[in-house]
């Protein structure tokens, strides 16, 4: 079972989808004041839901994006966050729609909804991944100029959910940074090249 088959875990099986979500949230979220008040002003603008503890589980995986506080104020990544908030009001939405209100063609049988949701969680997540990369970085040689540098390996999400190091780009050479891969200029170098390239990924999979 891939990541985003286990965060939606099936139409059918809302029980394991709550056991599962507890494993990527950390439960004192849900029972923060401001998480539940979010949580509440949804289920109040969306109606009545047959079981909202569950439901609860799962706005909680879709408005917790567990970022560190300085990534609202960072300039670099405002309009990705513009964007995030879009796409995670479009997901609630479309979660929380009556079944007559779904207007979306694709929409023909039941497990198209689970599809559907599968969709918007592996956007979510890419999302969440261009705003705030996972960075390795390495010390690396040029085989023919036998130049030392440092290179910064990001992750992507296949189309199966399945997590790979996809992008890797050159920062400069390593005597230009004197911590090596502990040092935070390169790190930043790192991040905010990454960040580019998939960017870039992300518009060719999203872009209409």
């Amino acid at each position: 079972m891939n990541f985003v088959e286990f965060i939606i875990g099936g139409l059918g099986g809302m029980a394991v989808t709550k056991s599962l979500l507890l494993l990527l949230i950390d439960p004192s979220t849900i029972k923060t004041n401001e998480m539940k008040n979010k949580i509440d002003a949804v289920l109040e603008e969306n109606g009545p839901v047959k079981d909202s503890s569950d439901v609860r589980y799962m706005l909680t995986w879709i408005l917790d994006d567990k970022f560190e506080v300085t990534t609202y104020s960072n300039n670099e990544v405002s309009f990705l966050l513009t964007e995030l908030e879009i796409l995670k009001n479009q997901m609630i939405k479309f979660y929380l729609s009556n079944l007559s209100e779904i207007e979306d063609p694709s929409i023909v049988k039941s497990c198209d909804i689970h599809t559907k949701l599968s969709q918007f969680s592996l956007q979510l997540m890419r999302l969440r991944m261009v705003i705030k990369p996972e960075v390795q970085l390495s010390v690396n040689r040029h085989p023919e100029t036998n130049i030392v540098y440092i290179a910064s390996k990001g992750f992507w999400l296949n189309d199966d959910g399945s997590k790979v190091r996809k992008f890797t780009k050159n920062i400069g050479r390593a005597e230009d940074f004197p911590k090596g891969i502990k040092d935070t200029k390169a790190m930043r170098i790192g991040v905010s090249k990454l960040r580019s390239v998939m960017l870039e990924k992300y518009r060719e999979a999203y872009s209409k």
